[in-house]
C-alpha cells in the first residue's frame, strides 16, 4: 500500500513538470489608447490549463515601459485564459506604458508585452456670467466652459447650438452641461446653473425741444427708459400726424440699443399744424412710449433772394485778407461759419476773412410770418509761399575772360519760375534754370498759386582778362655773365618764369643759347594773363664770331624788337657811338656812328637774328644785343 502511494506521488509530480515545460500564456489588448478612469480590455489566452489554485495578475508597467515596479490592475482566480476590463489608473500620461500577465501555478510571466498609451482627464470648469435672465429675453449664447471648444447641452432641450432659449425652458432654475474633449479624445464635463425670472417691463418718455420748427430745422428729441431693454431691442422715433395721431406714424430712424438717448433729426415738410408729437417705441420687450407735450412745423416760404459776395480775390495768399458781405440786409437775422463752426458773431452783414475755408450764411426773413430762410456759400483759399529756393551754380560765380555759369532752382511741379537781374525781371526767363553771361545781382523767384520767394542774391561776376606786355629791357648776355633781374612785364608785380629763372626774377644762365621767359601777372580779383620774350647768351670771347673783348655793359636799348621795317637805337652816353650789325657768323652787315639815338631801315635785311654792337667811342666800351628781323 506504502508503495502504491509512492508511484503515484511521483506521477503526479511527473505531470507537473511536464505541465510546466509546455504551458504558454499570451496578452491582447485590443485598443491602444485610453483616458483615466476609461475601462481596458485585457485579452489572454493559455495553450492549457493551470493548476486550480493558480493566480493570474494583470500588471501595468510604469511610464518608461519597465515592470521593476509595476501596478496591479486585477488578479484572477483561474486557471484559463479569457477577456477581462480594467481601470486605467490616475498616472502620469505617457505612451511607452505596457500591459502584461503573469500566472502563479506554475509560475509564468507572459513576455509579448503590449504597449498603450494612457493620457489624463482634462480639467474642465464651467462659470456662467450673468446666471440670471429675464423670461421675455432673447435666446442667449452661452459662454464660460473652459478649456474653449466644448459644447453646452442640458437634460431637456433647452439648449440647442449652444444658445439657450428662456422661453423653451419658462421659469426657475436649470443645470446646464459643459463638456470638453481633448485631442486625444479624452473628455471632462462641468455644470452650472442658469435661472429664469419675471423681470419689470421697461417704460419710455419722449420729449421735443424747442417746440416750433421751420421744415429742415433741428429738432432735439429725448427719451427715457425706466429700466434697460434686452440686447436685441430696437428704438423707433416715430412722427405723428398734426392732430397727434400715431395712425400712419411717420419713422423717423431706427437705432438698436437697450436705453434712452438724446438725438436730433431735422423737422421734415409736412403739413403746418401745432398737434404734432414724437414717440419712441421699443421691440424687446415691445413698449409703446408716452410722448410729452406737443409741437408745431410752421409753413415753409420760399428763401430770400440774397447773395454772399467777395469784395476782392478768394484765392489769395497768406497774410492778404478779403471781406465777404450779403447783397441785401433788410429783414435779415444770420448766422455766420466757416467750415461749420460759428464766428463773427457780431457782424451780421459782412466778415473779413484771412483763412481758408467753406464759409456760410444762413439768413432768416424776419418779416415772414412763417418759415423764409435760406444760405449761401463762398469757397476762399488761402495759399502758404513756398519756402526759400537754393540756387546752386554749374561753376565758379567769379569768372576770369568770357565765361557763363548757369544757376539752377529746385524742382517742383507746382512752381512756376522767374529769374531777375539787379531786382529787374529777366524777359522771358520761366525756366528753373538760367545761364548767367554778364556781371549780375541775379535772383530767383518760385511761386505756388501765384504766392512768390525769392532766394537769396547770387553775385556773378565775369571779368575781364588782364592784358599782359613783356619786352625784356636786356635780352642779350655774354656767357658766365652774373644773374640779372629781369624786367619789362607790365603791369607790374607779377611773376617770371622760364629756364634759369628762380625767386620769380632772377635770371641765371645755364649755357649758351636762346632762353624763352614768361611774365604772368594776377589781379585783384584772381584772373590772370602771361605773355613771353625771348634772352641769348653769347660767347663774347670767340673769334668765330668777329666779336672780341666785349664787356656785359648795357650800353643802349633798341626797338621794336622784333621789327619788320626800322629799328631805333637809343644810348644814354654823351660820346659818339658806333653800330655794326653782325650775322650769329660775326660777319658785319652794316656799320654807322651815331650821337644817343638812331634809327636804322632794316627792309634790305633777311628774316632772322643779328647781333647788334654797339662801341662807347669815348670809353671803348662795348655791348651786344640780340635783333630779330621779321
Amino acid at each position: 500500500m506504502k508503495l502504491k502511494s509512492t508511484l503515484l506521488c511521483l506521477l503526479f509530480l511527473s505531470s507537473l513538470i511536464s505541465f510546466g515545460q509546455s504551458t504558454t500564456l499570451t496578452t491582447l489588448v485590443p485598443d491602444s489608447t485610453f483616458c483615466t478612469g476609461e475601462m481596458i480590455e485585457v485579452s489572454f489566452v493559455t495553450s492549457d490549463t493551470f493548476v486550480y489554485d493558480n493566480i493570474f495578475t494583470i500588471e501595468l508597467s510604469n511610464a518608461a515601459g519597465s515592470f521593476t515596479s509595476s501596478t496591479v490592475l486585477d488578479t484572477i482566480n483561474n486557471q484559463s485564459g479569457g477577456n477581462y476590463f480594467v481601470a486605467a489608473p490616475l498616472v502620469t500620461a505617457g505612451s511607452a506604458y505596457r500591459i502584461r500577465v503573469s500566472a502563479s501555478n506554475p509560475g509564468y510571466i507572459d513576455t509579448a508585452f503590449t504597449n498603450i498609451r494612457i493620457s489624463g482627464i482634462p480639467v474642465v470648469t464651467f462659470n456662467l456670467q450673468p446666471n440670471s435672465f429675464c423670461l421675455l429675453a432673447p435666446a442667449f449664447t452661452l459662454t464660460g466652459g473652459l478649456p474653449a471648444g466644448g459644447f453646452y447641452s442640458d437634460s431637456n432641450n433647452y439648449v440647442s447650438a449652444n444658445v439657450f432659449d428662456p422661453d423653451l425652458s419658462g421659469l426657475g432654475t436649470h443645470t446646464v452641461y459643459y463638456t470638453y474633449s481633448d485631442s486625444l479624445g479624452c473628455g471632462n464635463t462641468a455644470s452650472d446653473q442658469v435661472e429664469i425670472v419675471n423681470c419689470p417691463i421697461p417704460s419710455i418718455i419722449t420729449q421735443v425741444s424747442p417746440t416750433s420748427f421751420c421744415p429742415g430745422q433741428t429738432m432735439t428729441i429725448g427719451y427715457i427708459t425706466s429700466d434697460p431693454f434686452f440686447s436685441d431691442n430696437i428704438f423707433t422715433i416715430q412722427l405723428s400726424n398734426a392732430a397727434g395721431s400715431f395712425a400712419s406714424p411717420t419713422v423717423l430712424d431706427t437705432i438698436q440699443a437697450q436705453t434712452g438717448d438724446t438725438v436730433t433729426y431735422p423737422a421734415p415738410a409736412v403739413t403746418p399744424g401745432s398737434g404734432y408729437k414724437i414717440r419712441v417705441i421699443a421691440s424687446s420687450p415691445p413698449v409703446n412710449g408716452i410722448p410729452l407735450g406737443s409741437f408745431t412745423i410752421r409753413q415753409q416760404f420760399a428763401a430770400p433772394n440774397v447773395q454772399l459776395t467777395a469784395l476782392g480775390d478768394v484765392d489769395f495768399c497768406l497774410g492778404d485778407s478779403v471781406r465777404l458781405q450779403l447783397d441785401s440786409l433788410s429783414f435779415l437775422s444770420t448766422k455766420w461759419f466757416r467750415n461749420g463752426i460759428a464766428f463773427n458773431t457780431g457782424n451780421r452783414f459782412n466778415a473779413l476773412v484771412k483763412d481758408s475755408g467753406l464759409y456760410v450764411v444762413t439768413f432768416t426773413d424776419t418779416a415772414v410770418a412763417g418759415c423764409s430762410s435760406g444760405a449761401d456759400t463762398l469757397l476762399v483759399a488761402v495759399h502758404t509761399f513756398p519756402p526759400k529756393p537754393v540756387v546752386t551754380a554749374s561753376g565758379a560765380l567769379n569768372i576770369c575772360g568770357s565765361g557763363t555759369v548757369t544757376l539752377t532752382a529746385p524742382q517742383n511741379a507746382s512752381y512756376t519760375y522767374s529769374w531777375t537781374n539787379y531786382g529787374t525781371a529777366i524777359t522771358g526767363e520761366t525756366t528753373r534754370t538760367y545761364t548767367a553771361d554778364s556781371t549780375g545781382q541775379y535772383r530767383a523767384i518760385v511761386a505756388r498759386f501765384g504766392c512768390p520767394t525769392a532766394s537769396d542774391l547770387i553775385r556773378v561776376n565775369i571779368n575781364p582778362q588782364p592784358i599782359v606786355t613783356f619786352t625784356l629791357a636786356l635780352d642779350s648776355f655774354c656767357l658766365n655773365s652774373p644773374p640779372v633781374n629781369l624786367s619789362g612785364g607790365l603791369p607790374s608785380g607779377g611773376i617770371y618764369s622760364g629756364v634759369g629763372v628762380t625767386s620769380g626774377s632772377t635770371f641765371t644762365q645755364s649755357g649758351l643759347g636762346v632762353y624763352t621767359i614768361t611774365y604772368t601777372y594776377t589781379d585783384s580779383i584772381g584772373c590772370s594773363g602771361s605773355n613771353t620774350d625771348q634772352l641769348e647768351v653769347f660767347d663774347c670771347t670767340t673769334t668765330s664770331t668777329g666779336i672780341n673783348n666785349l664787356t656785359a655793359e648795357n650800353l643802349f636799348s633798341m626797338y621794336p624788337n622784333p621789327t619788320k621795317d626800322v629799328v631805333t637805337f637809343v644810348t644814354d652816353k654823351s660820346a659818339y657811338c658806333s653800330l655794326r650789325i653782325l650775322t650769329l657768323i660775326g660777319e658785319e652787315v652794316t656799320g654807322n656812328s651815331f650821337h644817343q639815338q638812331m634809327s636804322y631801315s632794316t627792309k634790305d635785311l633777311a628774316p632772322g637774328v643779328y647781333i647788334a654792337e654797339i662801341t662807347d667811342l669815348a670809353s671803348g666800351a662795348k655791348s651786344v644785343k640780340r635783333l630779330v628781323k621779321e
